[in-house]
């Protein structure tokens, strides 16, 4: 595992939360204003997901190895 249990179960978790909303939106192609702070959420949100992807991949796993 790439997260401790304490960040998955802390901060981690509280963005998903927040952000859960705002993609069930988009992805139901419902049109809706998206505010600075919720630009924000989803942007640190996509970095998230981003380098937790990249780490448990294959390719990020070899790359923690070297």
């Amino acid at each position: 595992m790439c997260v401790c249990s304490k960040c998955n179960n802390g901060w981690m978790s509280n963005l998903e939360n927040h952000v859960k909303p705002l993609l069930r939106s988009l992805m139901s192609d419902i049109a809706l204003t998206i505010d600075m702070e919720q630009q924000s959420a989803l942007s640190i949100w996509a970095a998230k997901v981003a380098i937790v992807t990249e780490a448990t991949t294959q390719r990020g796993i070899a790359r923690l190895l070297l």
